[in-house]
């Protein structure tokens, strides 16, 4: 899994921040996510997680 993650100032009082999670878009569980619901089979159950995300923000200070 690879995460990227930036920030770049517009002007004085702005700037914007960004960040891409799983940039490759891999499979990943990052631990047992659940019980299993089979009554005969006690082990956990692993539940990937979503695959990439990208997020964004704008930050204004004054």
């Amino acid at each position: 899994m690879l995460n990227l993650s930036g920030s770049h100032p517009l002007a004085d009082y702005l700037s914007v921040s960004w960040a891409v999670d799983n940039l490759f878009d891999n499979t990943w569980a990052p631990h047992v996510s659940r019980a299993n619901t089979d009554p005969f089979n006690p082990e956990a159950v692993r539940v990937n997680e979503p695959g990439r995300t990208l997020r964004a923000a704008l930050t204004a200070r004054w």
